[in-house]
């Protein structure tokens, strides 16, 4: 699983000390506190070696749910990409299938060979291992496939942005109409702006 964060330029962050826009600003977005939560298929029976490249995640095999959390302090400030790696373990093959095969590779299918031994070409033998190989790697295919997630949840919120595209032109504020501004006092103006995802965000695969 491979993400990509988006954050100001290095060149918006070297202008901070030179009155430049300041972190969580629509100048200089900041995402904060991603989660990440992927359902897993019933045919999944554990996750191992679990491994994200930021932040911290877990496995949870009675909801079959997999929950990565990524802390403000470890998103990157530039544009990155990071990622999360796992091993997959499937459901025990069925007893008939192991007995049939109990490596699993399909090495104890059985054969019968009644025919003289010059009566089957070498050219009709390699056919039928060639035929056996893709059968059992489009059996591998199905099976892995089966494994796979179809969706994902992200959780985050990010300062000084907001998906819509809405952004306030300007602000107006007459004092005559103010109550408690006495004469000469200048009143803020100012906004901030704040997109929050809750588990809104679902992306299928």
């Amino acid at each position: 699983m491979m993400l990509s964060s988006g954050g100001p330029s290095s060149s918006s962050s070297s202008q901070y000390g030179r009155g430049g826009p300041h972190s969580g600003s629509p100048g200089a977005p900041l995402l904060e506190e991603l989660v990440i939560k992927v359902p897993l298929p019933a045919d999944v029976r554990n996750l191992s070696e679990i491994r994200p490249s930021k932040g911290d995640a877990s496995y949870n095999p009675g909801e079959k749910l997999l929950e990565w959390h990524v802390p403000t302090k470890e998103l990157p400030s530039s544009t990155s990409y990071f990622g999360l790696r796992c091993t997959v373990v499937g459901q025990l093959p069925d007893k008939e299938e192991q007995e049939l095969d109990p490596s699993g590779f399909g090495f104890g299918t059985e054969y019968t060979y009644n025919e003289p031994y010059q009566s089957a070409s070498s050219k009709t033998r390699e056919e039928a291992a060639a035929g056996g190989d893709e059968e059992r790697d489009a059996k591998k295919v199905a099976q892995n496939k089966m494994l796979m997630p179809t969706s994902a949840s992200v959780s985050f919120s990010v300062k000084g942005w907001l998906a819509s595209g809405i952004k306030v032109e300007s602000i107006m504020i007459d004092p005559r109409k103010s109550k408690g501004l006495g004469d000469g006092v200048k009143p803020y103006k100012g906004v901030k702006y704040l997109t929050v995802s809750n588990g809104g965000v679902e992306i299928r695969c």
